[in-house]
């Protein structure tokens, strides 16, 4: 038994949570009163399995968790699965009510332990996850693969790979799981496309998701060639182009310019959902081909009866942008919440402003931003100091070089655009007094960069 061997071990092996563990009284055992029924019973219980994954509360699962102990559903390593999990990952869970479920559970199984992984990497002691696996090596228990996701989804990639690399003979899902893990952190898609590579030349064979993830980061770094090589392996090798997979496609060949294998792609698809549908529209907004986002959009809306979300439509105004379409831009602002039931967001209200300033409409920019439920950020005020800069308008620059100072007052490159600006209109006395608030100010050029040019 689990907790036998826990209590075995000597204190001072033990990591913090395991000494904890053997602190605490096992609740559980106080509330059983009766003896458990036999094993031919269980199978005429309810199956509180379902109402576990239904729970919405903390208060909720304790009831369940206790008819379960009575009527000892708890014996059932499914039904305690789906109540630990609840627990264990869930935003109103309790990790410590967990480590007290898993606990009183006789024979864990993979699941339960790669859920405490998970839970605990992501925890505020993710060191803890790291001494749950030691603990399971000394059980015999090897689920690294719970581990390896663990650390990737807490960007702690490093300690990941060295896992992955310590084990001599890797499945598919080691693989897809660690490749996964660096195609979802931008900075490491470059060692997803990599580490596929390496996979396909030791004789590994990839799986659906494998391929939605390298095509993913394909998508994050440009590697075009690498994703039509992946295209080819799954037409050779007769894979099925699933939704998942096809939209993993489309977004591929729509974000390194590709928009003609994006669109065969997209047509040939016999099912598509909604981020099908933003992969396409997205990509042939971004590459100028604008009419044919919003015909696209506009299919959606009347024929396909999907409801677009927030990512469909900053796609569509960032086509808008693209093209200067402010009054269909306007229009698609203007209606989200009304035909579509989204709340403007901070993405939409900057993809709107810099539409308003490409197009001139500096003082509507300027008030659109002052007027936002949402809290401006530099990004969106130096979109504005841009169009600023292209209209020629200082005395709006000025009032957006402020705020931009307030949120970053080390913002270097505000007072060189501001500068060149004046120097661009002949107002060299304030190009001096520039000059003298960057030196007074132990501010300094950064050569050859200016942020209103970037």
């Amino acid at each position: 038994m689990l907790c036998s061997f826990i209590n075995s071990l000597p204190s001072s092996s033990q990591s913090p949570i395991w000494r904890s563990l053997r602190r605490r009284i096992s609740f559980i055992a106080a509330n059983i009163t009766s003896p458990l029924p036999s094993p031919p019973l269980l199978a005429k219980l309810p199956r509180f399995s379902l109402l576990a994954d239904q729970c919405t509360s903390m208060h909720q699962l304790k009831e369940i968790h206790a008819q379960m102990i009575i009527t000892g559903r708890i014996l059932d390593n499914f039904a305690a699965s789906r109540l630990f999990s609840f627990a264990a990952l869930s935003h109103a869970g309790d990790l410590t009510y967990a480590l007290e479920i898993f606990r009183s559970i006789q024979h864990p199984n993979s699941f339960m332990w790669n859920t405490l992984i998970r839970a605990q990497a992501s925890s505020s002691e993710p060191h803890e996850a790291l001494s749950l696996y030691l603990f399971m090596r000394r059980l015999g228990v090897t689920p690294v693969n719970g581990l390896i996701r663990a650390y990737s989804v807490s960007v702690a990639l490093s300690h990941a790979r060295n896992l992955f690399d310590e084990f001599p003979e890797k499945q598919t899902t080691m693989w897809t799981t660690m490749i996964c893990g660096y195609a979802q952190n931008d900075d490491s898609s470059g060692e997803a496309v990599k580490l596929f590579e390496l996979m396909i030349s030791m004789g590994v064979e990839p799986n659906a998701a494998t391929l939605a993830s390298v095509l993913s980061a394909c998508a994050q770094t440009g590697c075009l060639e690498m994703g039509k090589e992946i295209h080819v392996y799954m037409v050779e090798n007769g894979i099925r182009v699933g939704v998942i997979l096809g939209t993993a496609l489309v977004n591929m060949y729509a974000k390194n310019g590709a928009i003609v294998q994006a669109t065969k792609c997209f047509f040939n698809m016999t099912e598509k959902n909604i981020a099908t549908w933003n992969a396409i529209i997205s990509g042939l907004g971004a590459h100028g081909y604008v009419k044919e986002a919003i015909n696209l959009f506009e299919n959606l809306l009347v024929e396909e009866n999907l409801k677009p979300n927030d990512i469909t439509l900053v796609g569509v105004l960032s086509a808008c942008c693209h093209a200067g379409f402010l009054g269909y831009g306007r229009r698609v602002f203007n209606s989200m919440k009304e035909l579509h039931g989204i709340e403007p967001k901070l993405e939409h209200y900057s993809c709107l402003v810099d539409l308003l300033g490409r197009c001139g409409k500096l003082i509507e920019a300027e008030l659109l931003i002052r007027g936002m439920v949402w809290k401006a950020d530099v990004v969106i005020w130096g979109s504005l100091l841009r169009s600023c800069r292209c209209h020629r308008n200082i005395e709006i620059a000025e009032r957006v070089v402020k705020e931009i100072l307030l949120l970053d007052p080390n913002n270097h490159g505000v007072y060189v655009g501001l500068s060149n600006m004046y120097a661009e209109s002949g107002r060299w006395e304030d190009v001096l007094w520039i000059r003298k608030e960057m030196k007074h100010g132990s501010l300094k050029k950064t050569s050859g960069w200016s942020y209103v040019n970037k």
